[in-house]
């Protein structure tokens, strides 16, 4: 039985300059828990809290960069009301840019680089990936109706996800490979009709 859950969000963001070229950003959540079983005529209460913070900085620069860097951690606490089970804790830390580079007006550079940090989790085959995509966008035509895409995904080919799951008495780690390694080429076309 799972007792109705706590949750609650916020995101405050303040721009630095009044052109908005630099922007900071804090956002978190949070949420509670309180699932209840019986088990050999024993009420069992396991308490379940989880929490995240994260901080971000935003360089928006009108056809030059588009950047942002951000860092966050987030942790998942249960407490047992039984001695019979042991509290668990897992910890994430997580960091990364993403962004646009332009040049030339035509060639934009892009690309996604992140690191996780995963503690407390029972699965001995817990990974700490570095994920990394990038791409090249080459424009041309007429008002850069076409453009040639190349990018990679997960260059490292670390890219795997972890999450938790609390129930009554039972503590679910998952661990899944998601796709990895590849590479792809795109032609973009952009069609635009105005008006008479």
């Amino acid at each position: 039985m799972n007792i109705t859950p706590y949750r609650g969000d916020y995101d405050i963001s303040k721009p630095l300059s009044p052109e908005r070229k630099f922007t900071i950003g804090y956002s978190g959540s949070g949420q509670l828990n309180n699932n209840i079983t019986f088990t050999d005529n024993s009420r069992i209460e396991a308490r379940n809290m989880a929490w995240r913070q994260e901080l971000e900085f935003r360089v928006d620069l009108k056809d030059i960069v588009n950047f942002e860097v951000e860092t966050s951690y987030s942790q998942n606490l249960t407490k047992y009301s039984n001695d019979t089970f042991t509290d668990r804790q897992s910890n994430r830390f997580e960091c990364g840019i993403e962004g646009r580079n332009y040049f030339f007006k035509d060639l934009t550079l892009g690309y996604d680089f992140t690191k996780q940090i995963n503690s407390g989790f029972d699965n001995g085959a817990v990974r700490n990936p570095t994920l990394l995509r990038l791409s090249m966008e080459y424009k041309f035509m007429k008002n850069n109706m076409a453009a040639i895409r190349v990018e990679g995904f997960d260059l490292f080919d670390q890219n795997s996800g972890i999450s938790r799951d609390v129930f009554d008495n039972v503590i679910v780690d998952k661990q899944v490979n998601r796709l990895g390694r590849y590479f792809m080429l795109s032609l973009i076309y952009r069609v635009r009709k105005f008006g008479s």
